[in-house]
């Protein structure tokens, strides 16, 4: 891959260019470098803010393999928050910097990505995968933005589904052959299971998760919709009352882009508010909370895709449907026949959504499995498994 001869010099990087044009010609002197340098048994794992995802998912997985007796193996962050983590509970790990990243992956024969990459294409010598952060069913990439952006800097691809292959390749772009077919490593925490958290009652538990409208670490707004949740405007003490006139329970977990999504953590009998910061500390593995979760309530968040393995009910609450379509856009024009469940428009039928879980009430097990098999091509808790067979070949 970008093979070039011996004898070709390296790109003249001109400093009296202007700063974007300056930028580009910094990555193309890193690129000829790097098709040169030789690569060494490092495995760099990149990923956005926190140790979470994905990333997260595959770091534990080495490890706990004992992948670190064969291969050195570094974390990075784009933007670090904590310089030290502890990786299975027990291993500490140093999160490196942005710079560190550019740095080490000249020399890694291997990269594993879960947001933005390294922006340097790889060589022929290394074997680099983004494995991104779920499968989209709002617009991601170059889709429906005017500036396009390179954002192919990977060897594979990864894809939940044949579905989605298409979507990929226009989106990223990027050719067919590089997008292989493999579930999200994070999923398969999903069939983990967790003792009971203390703050949990007895009752069924729904868990919320809205995705974000506001970016908190750019300027992106995906809606006009500015609070947390819709229907209560901010009243948890009544929905909580509504939670428990039902006899279930309720976690809120906002997403940790969301602008507002800081420190938040409130509890009442029945329901649990936790921003992403707050969730960290009950270190819980999150994807394992979504598995000890009896019913799903979500919107636009690739959560539900993922949700859907479970076989256990979904509710896809909103009120700016029509913003969202228009602000950031969906994958296909009908994004609500890839919503096998209770849709949710207004608090009457979210108290319904709620009445259903408590007596087990289930009436889209048939739409579940045939969107299940359409988007999800495995459906097991091997995809950290095959990632690794990927990476190392």
């Amino acid at each position: 891959m970008h093979n070039c001869r011996r004898g070709c010099m390296p790109p003249v990087i001109a400093f009296g260019l202007g700063g974007r044009k300056m930028y580009n010609q910094m990555f193309r002197f890193l690129e000829w470098i790097n098709r040169y340098l030789p690569k060494r048994d490092i495995v760099l794992i990149y990923s956005g803010v926190e140790y979470k995802d994905n990333a997260k998912a595959m770091c534990d997985y080495l490890f706990a393999r004992g992948f670190d007796k064969k291969c050195s193996i570094y974390y990075a962050e784009y933007q670090r928050i904590n310089k030290e983590i502890w990786v299975n509970g027990n291993q500490h790990l140093t999160v490196h910097s942005k710079i560190f990243a550019y740095f080490m992956f000249l020399f890694s024969r291997y990269a594993l990505y879960a947001f933005n990459p390294i922006k340097i294409m790889p060589s022929s010598s290394q074997r680099v995968i983004q494995m991104w952060h779920g499968s989209p069913l709002k617009k991601i990439f170059n889709d429906g933005i005017e500036k396009k952006y390179k954002s192919d800097y990977f060897t594979y691809f990864l894809s939940c589904s044949k579905f989605f292959n298409e979507y990929y390749q226009k989106s990223i772009p990027c050719e067919e052959e590089r997008i292989l077919l493999c579930g999200q490593p994070r999923n398969d925490l999903l069939f983990e299971s967790i003792d009971k958290p203390a703050f949990l009652n007895d009752a069924k538990l729904i868990f919320w998760a809205p995705t974000f409208r506001k970016a908190k670490y750019w300027e992106q707004r995906d809606s006009d919709f500015s609070g947390m949740i819709p229907f209560y405007d901010g009243s948890f003490d009544e929905l909580n009352a509504d939670l428990e006139s039902k006899g279930v329970q309720m976690v809120i977990k906002l997403h940790p882009m969301e602008l507002c999504a800081d420190v938040i953590e409130r509890h009442f009998p029945c329901l649990h508010i936790f921003s992403h910061k707050a969730f960290t500390r009950l270190h819980i593995d999150f994807y394992s909370f979504v598995g000890f979760s009896d019913a799903l309530i979500t919107d636009y968040s690739s959560i539900a895709f993922d949700f859907l393995l479970l076989d256990r009910p979904i509710g896809y609450a909103f009120t700016d449907f029509a913003s969202y379509k228009t602000h950031r856009g969906f994958v296909l024009d009908d994004p609500i026949s890839l919503m096998p469940g209770n849709i949710i428009t207004d608090k009457e039928k979210l108290l319904a959504f709620f009445q259903e879980i408590s007596i087990g009430k289930d009436g889209y097990r048939d739409k579940r499995k045939q969107v299940n098999d359409m988007v999800n091509y495995y459906q097991d808790a091997n995809n950290r498994s095959r990632v690794s067979s990927i990476l190392f070949g």
